[in-house]
């Protein structure tokens, strides 16, 4: 009560400071009315224009949402967000609303590795070895030892970004440690842990201390968690496709250093002055972060250092750094010299679309020579108005609008070629429709036979995926990926053609083991080690929709029983066994309290004599399998 009588009583020393009390409130309600205008660049911006011409661009681009902060002087002088965090449902979001930071998470960890710079508790020059044992995955390969902390900061470690991208046995070294630039998110997550067992505490416990609470970032998380029987953060945008539809929100309960932070732009905007303003790192920090590591462009002043993409625009620096989670997207820009710049969180996998857009409309910076090579596509163009035709009116309206356009003379190449690429994950007819349109109508284009290669690709149809790749490096040796293209679908096709010869005896009085990655053609799954008895793979990361083939020659008509060598760490996934149109059985799978903790299911079934395939159906995923094995059900023989 001692401050509550001191400003009730008589302690005041004049009347002057008594009205400046009494008016305490009455300028607080003045400076949560809406901001009306904000400067940035030297330009006097009005809010309210401003948010019709953001509003006007989400709705023309399909983007759900946005969280969007503007820096200038080192301030954060405008932030707000716009749209939907849940799209068909039409919930606003508003300036709380966190998204995925995605790779923008890595801020965080940069961050803190500075800071412990300044503070003499962390070398960047160190072998990482010495701060942390990185175990068998990266252990076997002798080079992880010349792995440097500053090395991972500029992705220059040669550490594969994930571990399931190549050997899931291991995790490989893709190039000689600070050879060149190869992205790696597992490398920011290992330097994480090892400052974790450096300091004795958690990647979410250092970061908590270090970073969000003297930054005073009240909107940033690491993870999702329970308190008091409530979830915390709940205010979420949800992800969503190219085309509006909401993915599943993934919640994780642990911390992902390299992709898992959950932020506003506003507080992310935070961390990025902190980073450069010279009041939280010191100078020599700082350098360490603009030194540039690695060239990222042969023709442009585009490199990666410690932390931040580094470029220049005459003589300015900027860093930048951008974000990728499914259905989240984000980028940040700022100017060392200048002090400004601006941070985007999109719950859209087409969120980049608006990238040069906000630039112009913000910080001012040209970036388009920068941008657009690696995102052609950006607001405005023909593509996005052909894909908001498809979204308002329907693939008819669409392709009668491109038939107009045709005729009169607007259509282009690169717009049937854009729109076919967002097409190929969500409608493959429509996808193959407008590509051989391109071809039909136009002169032949490398992008177009490569985006052919990515649909029969996606189909299996490797020898149609091949020819069409070959095609585009006839017309663009410097394609992108186009060699890797070709050795995929090469090493593809030749392990078609083992697999098309392979099929298993089924004889009476004896079982038959037909281990799952034994398939011959096969939707969607991957393959892993398994820690099943006997060793070898097993099939895993199988969804809904996912099926294997297997072809079994039955030497006489019976009852068999199947078994199903089965993992799920959560249940309720669902198998059905079909030949041709008919379901053979259907099988639940439990929860085993783990991936590679193993069941056996079995279920009878009545197979006639002869070659025939089997197809493994999954119409619940969400389960592992090893191996399945036929066998002549107890008193029954064979007919």
């Amino acid at each position: 009560m001692k401050n509550t009588s001191i400003i009730m009583g008589r302690s005041f020393p004049n009347k002057a400071l008594m009205r400046t009390i009494l008016m305490l409130p009455v300028c607080w309600s003045m400076m949560l009315q809406a901001q009306e205008r904000f400067t940035v660049a030297g330009r006097n911006i009005t809010v309210s224009t401003f948010n019709r011409e953001i509003e006007k661009m989400l709705d023309e681009t399909g983007i759900p949402a946005v969280s969007l902060a503007v820096i200038d002087n080192n301030k954060i002088v405008f932030s707000n967000a716009y749209g939907y965090k849940n799209l068909p449902e039409k919930q606003r979001v508003d300036k709380n609303t966190i998204f995925e930071a995605a790779s923008l998470s890595k801020s965080f960890l940069v961050y803190a590795v500075f800071k412990l710079v300044d503070e003499g508790k962390f070398d960047l020059d160190k072998p990482m070895h010495e701060y942390m044992d990185p175990g068998p995955p990266l252990k076997y390969d002798p080079r992880h030892k010349a792995i440097t902390p500053r090395m991972i900061l500029s992705h220059t470690s040669g550490i594969e970004n994930w571990r399931w991208e190549n050997n899931r046995d291991s995790l490989e070294i893709l190039s000689n440690p600070g050879e060149k630039f190869v992205y790696s998110g597992t490398g920011y997550n290992y330097m994480a842990e090892a400052i974790g067992l450096m300091l004795g505490e958690p990647y979410e416990k250092y970061i908590e201390r270090m970073v969000i609470k003297p930054l005073k970032l009240r909107r940033s998380y690491v993870m999702f968690e329970t308190r008091d029987g409530k979830e915390t953060p709940s205010n979420f945008a949800l992800g969503h496709d190219a085309f509006g539809n909401p993915h599943d929100k993934w919640k994780n309960t642990e911390a992902v250093p390299s992709s898992a932070n959950i932020v506003t732009a506003e507080d992310y905007a935070r961390l990025i002055i902190a980073t450069f303003d010279g009041k939280h790192l010191s100078a020599k920090s700082i350098r360490d972060i603009l030194q540039p590591i690695s060239k990222m462009d042969k023709d442009m002043p585009y490199y990666y250092g410690a932390g931040f993409e580094v470029f220049y625009l005459g003589k300015d620096t900027l860093i930048a750094h951008s974000g990728s989670n499914p259905g989240f997207k984000g980028h940040v820009f700022y100017s060392v010299v200048n002090k400004r710049g601006f941070v985007f969180l999109t719950n859209s996998e087409r969120g980049k679309l608006i990238t040069t857009r906000l630039s112009r409309m913000t910080a001012g910076f040209d970036i388009d020579h920068y941008y657009i090579p690696f995102y052609p596509d950006q607001y405005p163009s023909k593509a996005i108005d052909v894909l908001k035709i498809y979204r308002d009116q329907g693939a008819t309206a669409m392709f009668q609008t491109i038939t107009q356009w045709k005729q009169e003379g607007k259509l282009d190449i690169k717009t049937l070629n854009e729109v076919a690429r967002v097409f190929i994950d969500h409608d493959r007819a429509i996808s193959s429709k407008l590509l051989y349109m391109a071809v039909r109508l136009f002169p032949p284009s490398a992008e177009t036979h490569y985006r052919l290669g990515d649909l029969y690709k996606n189909e299996t149809q490797y020898d149609s995926a091949f020819k069409n790749y070959t095609k585009a490096r006839a017309l663009d040796p410097a394609l992108p990926d186009i060699d890797q293209a070709l050795k995929h679908c090469s090493e593809m096709m030749a392990d078609a053609r083992r697999r098309e010869a392979l099929i298993v005896s089924v004889v009476p009085n004896e079982s038959a083991t037909i281990q799952a990655e034994d398939y011959n053609t096969m939707k969607g799954i991957a393959m892993e080690k398994t820690a099943d008895a006997g060793g070898g793979q097993n099939v895993g990361f199988i969804e809904t929709g996912d099926w294997m083939d297997y072809r079994i020659n039955v030497r006489a008509a019976g009852t068999y029983a199947v078994s199903f060598r089965v993992a799920s760490f959560n249940g309720g996934s669902q198998i059905q066994l079909r030949s041709a149109d008919d379901i053979l059985a259907t099988v639940d799978v439990p929860a085993t309290a783990g991936w590679q903790t193993w069941t056996t299911l079995t279920a009878d079934v009545t197979l006639p004599a002869g070659e025939q395939t089997l197809r493994l159906f999954t119409t619940n995923g969400g389960f592992n399998i090893n191996w399945l094995r036929l066998t002549a059900s107890e008193g029954a023989k064979p007919k």
